[in-house]
């Protein structure tokens, strides 16, 4: 059935216009469906579909990229002893920072054997904390050499001296 657009009436099926006033039956549905598709109320098409499938497109790739990464990071044995043996000399070059500030400051060394939480780098804030070799878990040890003290791990390992500093 269709409406009027003048007056809002019913035209009667069969009739072309409106008997009230006289406006014209199909062009008034035509012009009436041309509003209705532009007005701001039809429904509008969704693309919730295709930001979904790019979403999971997306994380995917995501994924596979850290997948990747993890895999073609070497976790080998010897891998992880340079890792270590890297840490160990960035220990024993902090230890020695301290030991030179610490004779800079009171003109004389620390005394040496075992560095821990009571030596006195760490009691008088020289060091924050008495650090560790990685591998062997030990606290480092502070050695005279000449008339000086030194940095040494115990640990035996290669790497873990500051003579072998060029493996960095």
């Amino acid at each position: 059935m269709t409406v009027c657009l003048k007056c809002g009436r019913e035209i009667p099926q069969g009739q072309e216009y409106c008997s009230d006033c006289r406006t014209g039956g199909p062009e008034q549905v035509e012009r009436y469906f041309a509003l209705l598709q532009k007005s701001r109320y039809h429904k509008r098409r969704s693309n919730s579909k295709l930001f979904v499938i790019a979403l999971i497109g997306l994380v995917g790739i995501l994924f596979a990229i850290s997948v990747a990464l993890t895999v073609s990071l070497p976790a080998s044995p010897e891998f992880k002893e340079k890792v270590q043996a890297g840490i160990c000399r960035k220990n024993m070059r902090k230890i020695e920072s301290a030991i030179v500030q610490y004779h800079s400051i009171t003109k004389e060394y620390p005394p040496c054997g075992r560095l821990n939480s009571s030596h006195p780098l760490v009691e008088d804030a020289y060091l924050d904390e008495a650090p560790r070799c990685p591998a062997t878990k030990h606290y480092y040890l502070l050695v005279k050499k000449g008339n000086k003290v030194v940095v040494e791990c115990d640990s035996g390992k290669n790497g873990h001296s500051l003579d072998n500093s060029s493996e960095d």
